[in-house]
């Protein structure tokens, strides 16, 4: 009996957000929730804020800073050794 055996290699898939839902204004609040679900799981950065993500939607609470100006939400979504980087603009 013989037996045989070959190596394959497996890229990663690129991490892409499913669903991104920000709030339609800010106002005066210090957090916001962001609604989230990506096609594979990963690590998400905003700002100090960290946390998991996956396949099934979840809200992230992110801090907001101090100004009477839109908000931008810089957003690293990370899996494996694959990044996507997004921003996000929110109105007061």
């Amino acid at each position: 009996t013989a037996r045989a055996s070959v190596r394959i290699a497996v890229q990663g898939v690129r991490p892409a957000f499913l669903r991104l839902d920000a709030p339609a204004r800010v106002g005066r609040a210090r957090r916001v929730g962001l609604r989230i679900a990506t096609n594979v799981a990963a690590r998400l950065q905003v700002g100090r804020t960290r946390a998991r993500v996956g396949r099934k939607a979840r809200v992230v609470r992110v801090a907001v800073p101090r100004g009477s100006g839109p908000v931008t939400l810089r957003l690293v979504l990370r899996a494996g050794k694959r990044t996507l980087r997004e921003s996000v603009t929110i109105p007061r």
